[in-house]
Parts: C-alpha cells; sequence; structure tokens
C-alpha cells in the first residue's frame, strides 16, 4: 500500500461564491486545476464560463467576477459593529479582513479569462463599479484594486462597444 495521497479531482460544480468566499485559496486552487482541464476540452470551456457567470442568490445575485469584487478590503466598521465580525447573515460576512488586493487582481483575471462577464449586473442592477462605498457593506482598503477593476471595466465596455 502507497503512503502517496490519493490525487483530489476538482469538478466545475467544485467551484462556487460560497468557496471564495470562505476558502478563498481553495478556490484559486480549483480554478487554476479547472483552466488546465479546459485547456483540453471545448466543453468544459463552456461549462467553466457558465459556472463562473451563474448568480447565486447568496451572493446578490453577483456572478463570480463580481463576487470577488464584494470581498476585497476589510469590512467598514459600521457593518461590522452592527453584524460583528463574523456573520454568515451577508455575502462577505465569513471574510471580514477580505481578500488581499494582489490576490484579487490575478483571481479576477483569471475569471475573466475564462469567460467571466465583468460587464454583468447584480440583484440591484448595479455594475461592479456601481458596487463601491455603497449601502452597508462596503469595504475599505481596496483603492488599488478599484482602480483596476475600473480600468478592466472601460477596456471592456469599450472591447463590447465596437465588437
Amino acid at each position: 500500500m502507497s503512503d502517496l495521497p490519493s490525487p483530489t479531482i476538482y469538478t466545475i460544480e467544485s467551484l462556487s461564491v460560497e468557496l471564495l468566499e470562505t476558502s478563498p485559496t481553495k478556490y484559486i486552487d480549483i480554478l487554476d486545476t479547472l483552466i488546465s482541464y479546459k485547456e483540453n476540452s471545448d466543453i468544459s470551456c463552456n461549462l467553466l464560463k457558465d459556472k463562473l457567470n451563474e448568480k447565486p442568490y447568496r451572493s446578490w445575485s453577483s456572478n463570480h467576477a463580481f463576487c470577488v469584487a464584494h470581498l476585497v478590503g476589510r469590512m467598514n466598521k459600521g457593518a461590522i459593529d452592527h453584524f460583528g465580525e463574523y456573520n454568515d447573515n451577508y455575502y462577505g460576512g465569513n471574510l471580514p479582513n477580505g481578500l488581499d488586493e494582489d490576490l484579487a487582481i490575478s483571481l479576477l483575471d483569471k475569471i475573466i479569462e475564462c469567460g467571466g462577464n465583468i460587464l454583468d449586473k447584480n440583484y440591484y442592477q448595479e455594475n461592479i463599479i456601481e458596487l463601491y462605498n455603497k449601502g452597508m457593506f462596503y469595504r475599505t482598503n481596496n483603492e488599488r484594486f478599484i482602480e483596476y477593476v475600473k480600468r478592466l471595466y472601460e477596456n471592456e465596455m469599450h472591447r463590447h462597444y465596437y465588437m
């Protein structure tokens, strides 16, 4: 009998916005694995694109790219004071200190590369740019990420308009 661990096989269903919130590093590992699978199959590529653009209710009907934006930076003091530092009642409540900006930029690039739609809107019909500093659940210490998202969004709008 071998002492080697059995290989882990990830499926597209393994990737979820809940996993992104609760275990971002595992989410990235799964996404990287699925990216390597997609290079060998058109079917996997389309299924991965569909998965990244799903809009679960728990995430305010936001796709995976939008969910990254929900999680970057530290949750604002008002929300933490009101709901507590960790709270399962809203998306992002399990990650009060948020995603690191560099990690989030890398993750967002991978999601978009795989077909994630940065131009999509959430439940409130907000685009990814309109999300910031609105309502109770905004985050701080994410300025560089916000500027990066604005550039990506504008480039994609320009590309989409002239296609």
